[in-house]
């Protein structure tokens, strides 16, 4: 795991904007030397800032363009909020505007790129994190980045099935979308190749701001036994950590693995060290760096449009980051384990299942045949 944190580490402003502000310019893209024809991009959040996930990942992304690209792109960051009532007119405006590029993420997202993305054939739109059906239409202008969170989840699965006493993992989900079913996929097989009998005990928020529901749930999966928690739940998922410490915490021998951003690392600089020690590792999709790479190919004129790609362990886009407790709680044989699994991915020796292009009712039946 450390030769992958290395690795992250070397693959290494902007203001957002309300809704109701969301086609006035940043105040970080004005400026007297402003080149005159920059490339004017929207990065359009179905949601706010602050979600320790896919959108404040965006946003990085799109603080280093602007501070490195400067006078050649103007960049507008759009905020939605949670209210999907809105979404539609706020995307259809901003695509209705003279922007060249606009950026979206999530399955929501994409089912609006399906319905209006070909009558705005000059632009060029990105979706992040979800696919579109382009048999409904041309598409020739869409790009699609799929994570592969299954790869990354995978070795949550092991490190997690690794570090379990009692032989019953857990995992919250958000919203039941594919991109969650899809890490919940990998966390299954991952744990199971360790352990084919664990239990892995799954349970969906039923949205990703709902903490207090994330909580509730992990709370039953905390008291049915287990003893490694997997929040894949988004900001929902602050609330497995709290029920981890309510449990008990380290002194029960409690492990919580985090998701989107380093958790541990936040719970830290926050002073919640109650929730940091338990924090072993977090799964990143490094939607900044994705983004990043997109925009510059973009402008290089490479940028495979009409086209969706799937993108993981192998691209630098999906990892499992360790934390500031790794190295205390997770012996050295299950850090060699966890490195060994993401060279056997990379290499292709090890072939994760994905949630992509399998029916819900197949993906409830594994799910709970997990769970024993």
């Amino acid at each position: 795991m450390k030769k992958w944190f290395a690795l992250l580490m070397c693959l290494y402003l902007l203001f957002p904007l309300s809704a109701c502000d969301r086609i006035e310019k940043t105040a970080a893209s004005r400026g007297t030397n402003q080149s005159s024809n920059p490339l004017r991009i929207a990065c359009i959040i179905n949601g706010t800032l602050g979600d320790s996930s896919l959108f404040d990942s965006a946003h990085e992304g799109m603080k280093r363009l602007k501070d490195e690209l400067r006078n050649a792109i103007d960049i507008d960051l759009i905020e939605m909020s949670y209210d999907d009532s809105i979404w539609e007119s706020v995307f259809l405006d901003a695509a209705a505007s003279n922007y060249d590029l606009l950026i979206v993420g999530t399955e929501q997202m994409g089912r609006l790129l399906e319905q209006y993305a070909d009558q705005y054939p000059e632009k060029t739109f990105i979706l992040f994190d979800a696919s579109i059906q382009r048999d409904k239409g041309d598409f020739s202008n869409v790009y699609c980045m799929e994570f592969n969170l299954h790869e990354g989840a995978y070795l949550a699965g092991v490190l997690a099935a690794s570090m379990s006493k009692s032989g019953k993992i857990a995992c919250v989900g958000g919203a039941d979308t594919l991109a969650v079913n899809d890490g919940m996929v990998g966390y299954i097989q991952g744990a199971k190749s360790v352990n084919s009998d664990i239990a892995v005990l799954s349970a969906f928020s039923g949205s990703f701001s709902d903490a207090e529901k994330a909580s509730e749930l992990a709370k039953m999966q905390f008291a049915a036994g287990a003893d490694v928690s997997f929040n894949l739940a988004g900001p929902a998922g602050l609330g497995v950590f709290e029920s981890a410490v309510l449990a008990g915490g380290k002194e029960a021998g409690i492990t919580v693995l985090g998701s989107g951003v380093d958790q541990a690392e936040e719970f830290a600089e926050n002073g919640q060290t109650d929730r940091a020690e338990i924090t072993a590792a977090s799964l990143l999709r490094r939607v900044d760096l994705a983004l990043y790479d997109a925009v510059h190919a973009h402008l290089n004129g490479t940028l495979p449009r009409g086209v969706t790609r799937s993108v993981g362990l192998k691209e630098g886009y999906v990892s499992l980051v360790p934390n500031r407790a790794y190295p205390e709680v997770v012996p050295a044989q299950v850090q060699a384990a966890v490195d060994a699994a993401a060279d056997a991915i990379v290499n292709g020796s090890v072939v994760v299942g994905s949630a992509y292009g399998v029916e819900p009712e197949a993906l409830s039946s594994y799910r709970n045949a997990a769970a024993g």
